[in-house]
């Protein structure tokens, strides 16, 4: 059942900042288990987040933000999210993430033991994730 207002309030948190906070007509969440779509209404539900890109779609447009993992927490008229790791499209620094690609790429290829291949994995993520939310190839 959708709220009155057909909106849901959204707060995306890291412990440094809020990233974003405002009113949403529907919001899209990189699951663990998959992508999770969530409309006004939504049953309740906790939600831990993978590595991924958050889509929020608002009265003035859509809203994307990278994810560095976290959790949500869905109210049928709220999305706390809640994470260790966020930036806007409009903040991330292309530039840089495609360095941090670079470096993980390179540091899988070695394969130098004694390096934490699942840490670097999840850098390599979470590089492709900024740079496709900002925009960049």
């Amino acid at each position: 059942m959708a709220t009155s207002s057909g909106m849901i309030n959204v707060s995306v948190v890291i412990p440094e900042r809020i990233v974003f906070s405002g009113k949403a007509t529907y919001i899209s969440l990189p699951g663990q288990e998959g992508v999770v779509g969530v409309l006004p209404g939504h049953t309740r539900l906790v939600l831990a987040l993978d590595i991924g890109e958050l889509v929020i779609k608002t009265p003035e447009g859509m809203r994307k933000v990278a994810i560095g993992s976290g959790f949500a927490l869905i109210e049928k008229d709220r999305v706390s999210v809640a994470a260790k790791v966020a930036e806007l499209a409009e903040e991330i620094d292309i530039r840089r993430a495609e360095e941090a690609k670079r470096r993980a790429e390179e540091a899988l290829v070695r394969q130098v033991s004694g390096i934490d291949f699942v840490g670097l994995e999840a850098a390599l993520h979470r590089a492709i994730t900024r740079i496709r939310v900002a925009g960049g190839k």
